[in-house]
């Protein structure tokens, strides 16, 4: 954790192996992490990590979303946002503990 806090704060923006590094770091120490846990960044402009996520999808409203994976459901909550009541979307994930 303390390697991608320095890659933030030295200016890296919050994506492709970072966001990935930060991914594996959160999920090393607690399994369970959710994006309530986790909070917003610094150095991603306040962006909080599932909206960054979901921002790179480039999602407009209307779409339908298939989260594969999905854990605790974050970024499909923030797709949801972004595709609006005229979108939709499903996430699955195969973990059979109930966070």
């Amino acid at each position: 954790m303390a390697e991608v806090r320095a890659r933030i704060l030295s200016g890296e923006r919050f994506a492709g192996s970072v966001a990935a590094a930060f991914y594996n770091a959160v999920h090393t120490l607690d399994p369970t992490a959710t994006e309530d846990s986790v909070a917003t960044l610094q150095g991603n402009s306040g962006v909080h990590l599932y909206s960054s996520l979901v921002g790179w999808a480039a999602l407009v409203a209307g779409e339908r979303v298939l989260d594969l994976g999905c854990g605790s459901g974050g970024a499909g909550r923030a797709a949801a946002t972004i595709v609006g009541d005229s979108g939709i979307v499903v996430g699955v994930d195969s973990c059979r503990r109930v966070l």
